[in-house]
C-alpha cells in the first residue's frame, strides 16, 4: 500500500459579528378614500392674493420699457409676470393647470397678450410677432383643409355633368 499525502486543511474563516436587523416600522396604508398632497403646496394661498401681486405688476416699473428719448412704454410679458410673482415662467403656467387659479393667470397672460397686440403696428414687430407665436400660440402660415366629403360616383357625375 502506498501512503496517500494529505491535502493541507483549509482554514475556517473567522465569523464577523453582526448586528443583529432592526424590524422596520409597518408602512401606513392609506384609506382608499384619504386624498394626500403631492408636490410643493403652493406658492399662493388665495385668488385674492394672487390678483393683488398682478396688478402692482401691471401699474408698476416693471411692465414698461423705456425707448428712445425716454419714452416709457407699456410692454408687460408673460416672463415679467412670472419674475414679479417670484417663480418661474414655467411655475406660471403650471399655476394655470390648478383649478381655482385658473381665470385669474388667464386673465393675466391676455391682459400681455392685447398689450402685445397693440405693439404690431411699430416699426419694428418682428420681436413682438415672436412672442405672440411662442406664449400664446399664435401661427403665421395657412392651414387649407383637403378633405372632401363627397364620393366617387357624385364626383364623376359632376364631371360628366
Amino acid at each position: 500500500m502506498v501512503a496517500k499525502k494529505k491535502a493541507p486543511a483549509k482554514k475556517k474563516a473567522a465569523k464577523k459579528k453582526v448586528a443583529p436587523r432592526k424590524k422596520a416600522a409597518p408602512k401606513r396604508r392609506v384609506a382608499a378614500k384619504e386624498k394626500r398632497p403631492v408636490g410643493r403646496p403652493p406658492k399662493y394661498s388665495s385668488v385674492e392674493e394672487l390678483e393683488t401681486l398682478i396688478e402692482e405688476y401691471f401699474h408698476g416699473d416693471d411692465a414698461f420699457m423705456i425707448v428712445g428719448d425716454g419714452i416709457k412704454v407699456h410692454a408687460p410679458t408673460v416672463s415679467g409676470l412670472a419674475y414679479h410673482l417670484d417663480m418661474s415662467t414655467e411655475a406660471l403656467r403650471n399655476y394655470e393647470q390648478k383649478g381655482e387659479f385658473l381665470a385669474t393667470i388667464k386673465k393675466a397672460k391676455q391682459r400681455v397678450e392685447i398689450a402685445l397686440e397693440k405693439r404690431l403696428g411699430g416699426t419694428a414687430p418682428a420681436g413682438t410677432i415672436f412672442n405672440l407665436k411662442n406664449n400664446f400660440g399664435w401661427k403665421d402660415k395657412q392651414e387649407i383643409d383637403h378633405n372632401v366629403a363627397m364620393s366617387h360616383e357624385d364626383a364623376l357625375d359632376q364631371l360628366d355633368g
